[in-house]
């Protein structure tokens, strides 16, 4: 018996002894596999965290932007009128700290886990202004919102229009300046024709049966071509608070690995976004700040009424050139002015005068007709781009009294307002009318609730954070992600 006890006794002895030599070794891979564990559970919430947050910072996207113009982009302000990136970084580390706490649990309030980490203010290393490479992101958004409901249709129909206005358009200056010299030939000849005078020996001048629409032509272009001048809007910005003319204060080059795959808009689509979007003097729009929105992207006047009056003077412009190449083409309305033209010739004993004053009155007979054409466009009317005998509105004899002889006509066939507006859009450098376009955004964002000081240069669509995260054995571990609208 007393052998057995000093052999289990050893036994007992023996494990001791290699358990103590065992835990000499296990411990310190136990606390190394714990440490490891610890510091894999910080990286892996530290990603989870990141991700969450940069997805989160997206979430923030400014609504009315996207509410008005269907545009994904965060307010680097966050409504305080001061963009900065440091202001989304302070968002991006109270969301990140936000998924270190266990606060989704019942009963715990702010408590963290094993690993208690914390984070520092991450930096936002990079990100994509709405304004860099020459507003490649707002136009890549614009293509995105308009590949959802394509307007292939709308572009074709757009396409052929501009087509026919090219042909003819360029000659707009070519005709004005065939109208100033037949002017100037006929008042030359005024000066020149030997002096007449009637039975009672008194001198019988030269008249110009063009004088009244060229005294007509000399008043403001609204008064012509708008009957109401009461209902033309008064509303005006000043051009020194909006981006195009305060330059961009945020800007820079880097693009985004991990951006959308979308392309740039083209400039017709462009064009459908902005008359979907923006309000013009046929349709107004009750979120606007200036209605003529169309007209200022076109003309750029901090007044609508100055815009409006901008694009019906280059309409009077363009149907003056299209009424006069069908005018002088057509040889009945051509021999009607020279009948009119002999008469008063005649009248004056000097028949070759006729050849100076046809000219003045085809070109009296081609504008008044295009006062009529304006006045029916803004009156909602169409209007052949170019015209024939049964497209003609105004008789000769209405050169006359051009102050009642043209009215609004809301019928017809062609181009409508819009339409060209449309083609005028089309016309515009692409750089003008984005720039001008933001001008409008940021007005109209500025007239709601919150956003008084709203800058559209200070939004981005993408950035790259660097956070910084740390526990309590004083572990460290940085991230560095990319986040933007895909």
């Amino acid at each position: 018996m007393k052998t057995e006890r000093r052999r289990h006794s050893s036994v007992c002895g023996y494990l001791t002894v290699y358990l103590a030599l065992s835990l000499g070794v296990l411990l310190p891979l136990y606390f190394a596999l714990m440490q490891g564990a610890r510091e894999n559970a910080v990286r892996f919430r530290t990603v989870c965290a990141a991700d969450i947050a940069g997805t989160s910072a997206l979430g923030e996207y400014h609504r009315e932007l996207q509410r008005q113009y269907d545009l994904f982009f965060i307010d680097t302000s966050y409504g305080t009128g001061a963009p900065a990136l440091e202001n989304t970084a302070r968002h991006l580390k109270d969301y990140m700290n936000r998924n270190y706490e266990m606060t989704g649990l019942i009963g715990v309030t702010k408590r963290r886990d094993f690993t208690a980490i914390t984070a520092d203010t991450p930096a936002v290393l990079q990100a994509r202004y709405i304004t860099d490479s020459d507003f490649r992101p707002v136009r890549q958004q614009i293509y995105a919102y308009m590949a959802a409901d394509p307007v292939e249709d709308v572009i074709a129909g757009a396409l052929a229009d501009i087509d026919q206005f090219q042909g003819f358009s360029l000659e707009s200056g070519e005709w004005q300046s065939r109208r100033d010299e037949s002017e100037r030939a006929l008042e030359e000849a005024r000066r020149g024709q030997a002096e007449l005078r009637d039975e009672n020996g008194e001198e019988v001048p030269i008249e110009n049966p063009g004088d009244a629409v060229i005294g007509f032509r000399g008043t403001p272009i609204l008064n012509q071509v708008i009957t109401n001048l009461d209902m033309v809007s008064q509303e005006s910005i000043d051009l020194s608070q909006v981006f195009s003319h305060r330059g961009a204060a945020f800007s820079g080059s880097w693009e985004p690995e991990n951006t959308h795959d979308y392309p740039e808009a083209d400039a017709l689509t462009a064009d459908e976004y902005i008359l979907e979007k923006c309000g013009n003097y046929r349709e107004t729009m009750k979120k606007s700040k200036l209605k003529y929105q169309v007209e200022y992207i076109l003309a750029g006047k901090a007044e609508d009424e100055q815009n409006l009056e901008a694009i019906a003077r280059r309409l009077i412009i363009i149907r003056e050139a299209a009424n006069c190449m069908y005018l002088f083409s057509d040889e009945g309305k051509v021999q009607e002015a020279r009948i009119l033209s002999l008469a008063l010739a005649c009248c004056l004993l000097n028949p070759e005068l006729e050849q100076v004053i046809t000219p003045v009155v085809l070109f009296a007979w081609a504008y008044l007709e295009s006062v009529q054409d304006v006045k029916s466009l803004m009156a909602g009317g169409r209007v052949p781009l170019l015209k024939d005998a049964s497209s003609w509105k105004i008789p000769l004899l209405s050169i006359l009294v051009p102050t009642i002889a043209t009215r609004a006509d809301s019928g017809g066939s062609g181009l409508g307002y819009q339409d060209y507006l449309r083609i005028f859009l089309f016309l515009e450098g692409r750089d003008v009318k984005t720039r001008r376009l933001l001008d409008i955004m940021e007005t109209d964002i500025r007239k709601t609730a919150g956003n008084r000081l709203f800058m559209i240069d200070g939004c981005i669509d993408a950035f790259t954070m660097q956070a910084d995260v740390r526990d309590t054995s004083g572990y460290t571990y940085t991230v560095e992600e990319e986040f933007g609208y895909n």
